[in-house]
C-alpha cells in the first residue's frame, strides 16, 4: 500500500527547509508505517465502539462521552494526532492520496474488530469496554499502542513534560549485560524508542526524533567503575568538597570542548551527586551541530552512574537549540530525578 512511496517521501522530507517541532516527523519506513497502522486500527476500533455503545445503550451515553473525552485529553489527543500524521505522510507521497489510504486502513481493520463491535450490544460488555478505556486513560494501555499514540501527540510535542509520570515505563539496570553489579532504575517516557547503547560505558539509550534533519532528544544511562585505588569513600569526600578540580575526574570524557553552563551539588541515591548542564559541539560524522545536555552524576558502590538528557540539532538548525532545550528541560530533569536504587523494594 502506502509503503510503495517510501523513496519519494524520504526525498520530500529531506528537502524540507523549515522544521515544525510541534509535529512529529513524517512516517518514512515500513516499520514506522506498520506501528502506526496498528495504532490507527486501535483508535478506529475505540471510536466505533463508543459510537455503538451510545447507540445501543442511551442511558450510558453521558458516561461514555466523558470517558472518551478523558482518554483523548490524557493521551494528548494521540488518536487525532495520529490521524493527522497519517494524512500528512500520505499527502507527502501523493497529493490527494489520504482519503483512499484511510479507506484502505478502515477496510483492513474491520474484519479484525467486527466481532468485538457486535458484542457491544450486550450491556455488560459495553460497561467493561468503558471501564477498559477509563483504565487506558490512566496509562493501563498496551505499551506498543501507547508508545505510538504519545509519540504522535502534538500536545506532548508542545508540552513534553505532560508525559510524566503517566506515559512512562521503568528501565532497570539489571536488564543490561554490562551493568557490573549496578542496581538502579529510571523512568523513561513511552514516546522515546530504545536505541541500544553506542558509547563507552553506556548501558542503554532512548531517542525521540524531532525532525527528519536529525534534530532529536536522547536519554541515556552510563556506568563507570572506579579506577584501581579509588573507592566510594574517597569519591564521597571529593564530591562533598565540591570544587571543580576535584570533580574533574568525573567530567573527563563526557564531551570534547564542552562548555559547563551550570553545576550544583545535589543528593541522589542517598549520596552526594552532581547536576550539570553542558553545551558542546556535535560529531561531524553524523552532521550534528550542537548539543545541550542535562546530566546527573551519582555515586554508587561500584563507581558512578550518569544519566543524561541531550537535545541535539544539526548545523543548519543551531538557532533552534535554545528553544528546544527550554522546551525539553522539564522532561529532562524529571528523567534525571527518577533515578532510584533498584536494590531497595
Amino acid at each position: 500500500m502506502i509503503e510503495s512511496g517510501l523513496a519519494l517521501l524520504l526525498l520530500f522530507s529531506g528537502s524540507a527547509s523549515a522544521a515544525n517541532y510541534d509535529l512529529p516527523p513524517l512516517l518514512t519506513t515500513t516499520e514506522q508505517f506498520k506501528g502506526a497502522r496498528a495504532a490507527f486500527e486501535f483508535c478506529f476500533w475505540q471510536q466505533r465502539a463508543f459510537e455503538i455503545a451510545r447507540e445501543q445503550h442511551p442511558d450510558m451515553a453521558q458516561t461514555a462521552m466523558l470517558v472518551e473525552q478523558q482518554f483523548h485529553e490524557r493521551t494528548g489527543d494521540g488518536c487525532g494526532s495520529l490521524d493527522r500524521l497519517w494524512q500528512r505522510s500520505a499527502e507527502a507521497i501523493e497529493p490527494g492520496k489520504w482519503p483512499s489510504v484511510r479507506a484502505t486502513l478502515v477496510e483492513k481493520a474491520m474484519p479484525a474488530i467486527q466481532d468485538d463491535l457486535d458484542e457491544l450490544s450486550d450491556r455488560s460488555v459495553a460497561e467493561q469496554f468503558i471501564e477498559q478505556v477509563r483504565g487506558g486513560s490512566e496509562g493501563k494501555l498496551d505499551a506498543a499502542i501507547a508508545s505510538q499514540l504519545v509519540r504522535a501527540s502534538e500536545g506532548f510535542r508542545k508540552r513534553p513534560s505532560d508525559l510524566w509520570p503517566r506515559w512512562t515505563h521503568t528501565w532497570d539496570s539489571a536488564t543490561s549485560p554490562d551493568a557490573q553489579g549496578l542496581a538502579v532504575r529510571v523512568r523513561v517516557p513511552l514516546s522515546f524508542a530504545e536505541a541500544g547503547p553506542n558509547g563507552k560505558n553506556m548501558l542503554q539509550k532512548w531517542t525521540l526524533p524531532l525532525e527528519i534533519d536529525r534534530t532529536h532528544v536522547m536519554l541515556n544511562v552510563s556506568h563507570n567503575t572506579f579506577s584501581i585505588g579509588d573507592s566510594l569513600l574517597r569519591a564521597v569526600a571529593a564530591f562533598e568538597q565540591g570544587s571543580r578540580k576535584q570533580w574533574g575526574a568525573y567530567l573527563d570524557g563526557i564531551a570534547a570542548d564542552m562548555t559547563l553552563l551550570s553545576s550544583k551539588r545535589v543528593t541522589a541515591l542517598g549520596r552526594p551527586a552532581l547536576m550539570l548542564e553542558i553545551e558542546a559541539d556535535g560529531s561531524p560524522t553524523d552532521r550534528l551541530g550542537r548539543l545541550r545536555t542535562h546530566m546527573l552524576i551519582a555515586l554508587v558502590p561500584t563507581g558512578y552512574v550518569s544519566s543524561a538528557c541531550v537535545v541535539a540539532v544539526p548545523k543548519g538548525q543551531l538557532a533552534q537549540l535554545d528553544i528546544l532545550a527550554d522546551r525539553y528541560a522539564p522532561l529532562c530533569l524529571a528523567f534525571l530525578s527518577s533515578l532510584t536504587d533498584a536494590s531497595q523494594p
